[in-house]
């Protein structure tokens, strides 16, 4: 049995909430906060949870994946498929194309398009899935090489971000957002590996200094774009503050939700006699 890991558990669920206030009527300068990093932070948390020794092989990869992503995002897309068509017939839905689209556009997975009007919310299974196939792919050429793999994680992530601001159309399986989102998905993975050192970090001072940092760039990004940063919909903003912002508010989340658990746990000895 696996054992769970406490700090990720808060923080999933953390960030879920973040999810639901993010879109839930509150005042947009919170919502353009929450956006500067919530997503790149579920990115992060999976890829902590990536072991390569699970995928001996490309096939054994797709093999685990088809079961605990492909199928569930497929079988999810027929159902709200169904429901969107029932909800059409009714004269309930504004749509002026084929029925037979957005059954297609299940297994091509082009977001913000008629493709997937009615899966919208399902466009980061098929972007974890193509992220984490990505990262799969520099593991293996990198061969667990530290150096390789945070070389060709900058590469990947450059291309993605050039393609962002010159062409910046959604790809099939969100590949385009895949290509940025692995960088953090990376990170989360060297954040494993390289734990023991991290943890010197894990102080009321670095939290301060990455919650700043976070909250000065984001607004910085808000300023220049006039927008809030938003992965679905291409938007980020200037890249350079883009992934400061991220990268920090990523750091202080860790920070806070591991002060947490050892809040938590403090509070639990006390209790015993």
């Amino acid at each position: 049995m696996n054992k769970r890991i406490d700090w990720l558990d808060i923080g999933k669920g953390l960030g879920i909430i973040l999810v639901m206030l993010g879109h839930s009527d509150i005042p947009n300068a919170m919502k353009t906060y929450i956006y500067t990093f919530h997503m790149p932070l579920f990115f992060f948390l999976s890829g902590y949870l990536f072991n390569l020794n699970k995928f001996p092989n490309i096939k054994t990869f797709f093999s685990k994946r088809t079961k605990s992503l492909i199928f569930p995002y497929l079988c999810f897309s027929i159902v709200t498929y169904i429901g969107f068509v029932i909800l059409y017939n009714f004269g309930q839905v504004d749509y002026n194309h084929n029925l037979l689209v957005p059954l297609i556009g299940s297994f091509i997975a082009i977001r913000k398009s008629a493709w997937t009007v009615h899966i919208g919310a399902l466009w980061f299974m098929n972007c974890l899935l193509c992220t984490e196939l990505l990262f799969y792919l520099i593991t293996k050429i990198g061969r667990t090489k530290t150096r390789i793999v945070l070389v060709l994680l900058i590469i990947i992530s450059i291309l993605g971000c050039i393609y962002n601001k010159m062409i910046g159309k959604p790809l099939p399986w969100s590949i385009d957002v895949a290509m940025i989102s692995v960088g953090f998905y990376g990170l989360g993975y060297l954040y494993k590996e390289y734990k023991v050192q991290a943890e010197r970090f894990i102080n009321l001072k670095t939290f301060i200094f990455f919650l700043t940092i976070n909250i000065i760039s984001g607004y910085l990004n808000f300023v220049h774009t006039g927008a809030r940063v938003d992965l679905y919909n291409s938007s980020l903003g200037n890249i350079f503050l883009f992934y400061i912002s991220a990268f920090t508010g990523i750091g202080a989340f860790v920070i806070l939700i591991k002060r947490i658990k050892k809040t938590k746990s403090s509070n639990l000895l006390d209790r015993i006699p």
